[in-house]
């Protein structure tokens, strides 16, 4: 029995490799088959549904990849990730309300997560909610340097929905200077 199972894990976690090479390829359908044979074999693997999610979600296949990630998070509430790429699944289907909730969630869970607060800001720009979508993108700022150009530039966006030219044309401004 012991080397049963050890000979399945083995498999579980060639699959799993494999599928991730197969998204680094960019060869979606492959990787989101063998993400599929893994959950068939064993449903609670939280690795494999998280990798279809992400597979999905990079192959814009919207739709398919918020059953993944609800899987993940059934299986495992906390797991890294999961809920940050599920609001993003729901902007990208324009769900903005869903999105609002899963980034804020997942923003409770990692109060230093960058990424989850620029696209918490972006839910709130599809909203209309410009002076929330502000309070996002500064904290991304001051979280994360790399994502510093995109934040100014959302927050000029921002400043120009509100009506306040001045303030978007220096956010712009130095969001150019950052990368002419």
């Amino acid at each position: 029995l012991f080397l049963c199972l050890n000979t399945v894990e083995a498999q579980e976690t060639d699959l799993l490799s494999r599928g991730l090479q197969f998204i680094n390829e960019e060869k979606y359908e492959n990787a989101i088959a063998a993400f599929s044979k893994i959950i068939k074999k064993d449903p609670s693997n939280k690795e494999a549904h998280y990798y279809q999610g992400l597979t999905f979600l990079k192959a814009e296949k919207y739709s398919e990849a918020v059953a993944p990630f609800k899987s993940v998070l059934k299986l495992d509430p906390m797991y890294s990730g999961a809920r940050r790429n599920l609001g993003i699944v729901y902007l990208n289907l324009e769900s903005n309300d869903l999105a609002i909730e899963a980034l804020t969630k997942s923003i409770d869970q990692d109060p230093q997560d960058a990424t989850a607060y620029f696209y918490l800001g972006r839910a709130f720009q599809q909203n209309e909610q410009y002076e929330e979508s502000l309070i996002n993108f500064q904290t991304v700022l001051s979280l994360d340097p790399d994502l510093e150009q995109i934040a100014l530039f959302q927050i000029g966006l921002a400043y120009f929905k509100l009506e306040q030219k001045e303030d978007a044309k220096l956010a712009l401004t130095m969001a150019l200077e950052r990368d002419p």
